[in-house]
Parts: C-alpha cells; structure tokens; sequence
C-alpha cells in the first residue's frame, strides 16, 4: 500500500495597491485550497519588507504597487529571494509589459483581465506535484 503525502501548502505574499483588489485574490485563492496567504502589501517598500519577514513561495504582484517602478520592485524582490515564484498580473498593454517584467525576474505575467482564468495554471505550474 502506497502512502500519500499531502501536498505541500504554497505559501503567498499578495500584492496590490487596492485593498479591494488584494481582498479579491485571497477570496479567489481560499477556493483554491493548496495556498495559504502568509503577507499582503499595497506598495513595493511594503511588499519587499513582508516578503523579507515572511519568506513566501509566491508572490502575486499588480505591477502599479505604487512608490516604485513595477520591473525595478520585481528585479529587487528577485535578488533578496532569489528562490521565490513571482506571478505579476496587470491591466497595462501586455506584449511589451510582459517582456519588461519577465526581463526583470518575474515567472509568470497574466493579463488582469484573465486573472481569474491564469492564476490557478500558472500557480500548478509552478508548483507541480511531487
């Protein structure tokens, strides 16, 4: 008989300088069940802060989080945790944005309109199970 390990729990730091729209992802990834929301940010400073404290998996980023530069605060996040999984989402023009922040470090950039649709993909993609 063949034990099954349950799956890990993806740790997440969730981004956005809405409340509403930081509120709307941990709504969505609560139906999700394999996440768990360990931080929230409004802005870059305060993203790179909590992500320093609490070490997450993942982190899903609006990439308008406010005091800085969205590529810059995900080229800096890639360098204090080089081993995190960045998924940016936003509503910017998205051929040249998804270039820019794929550039900068991200793993993943969803178009804000599809979030919904991508997130859950691109989280299993990077976290398949082992």
């Amino acid at each position: 008989m063949q034990i099954m390990n349950k799956p890990k729990t993806i740790r997440v730091l969730v981004a956005d300088p809405s409340p509403a729209g930081v509120e709307g992802i941990i709504s969505f990834l609560e139906t999700q069940g394999e996440t768990k929301v360990v931080a929230t940010a409004l802005n870059c400073v305060e993203m790179l802060r909590k992500a320093k404290a609490a070490r997450p998996d993942l982190i899903i980023t609006n990439i308008s989080t406010g005091d800085a530069e969205g590529a810059e605060c995900v080229s800096q996040l890639r360098a204090l945790l080089p081993k995190v999984r960045i998924i940016v989402f936003t509503v910017f023009e998205f051929l040249m944005t998804r270039v820019l922040f794929l550039e900068a470090g991200a793993d993943s950039v969803i178009q804000g309109d599809y979030l919904p649709k991508r997130l859950t993909f691109e989280i299993r993609r990077l976290f398949p199970e082992e």
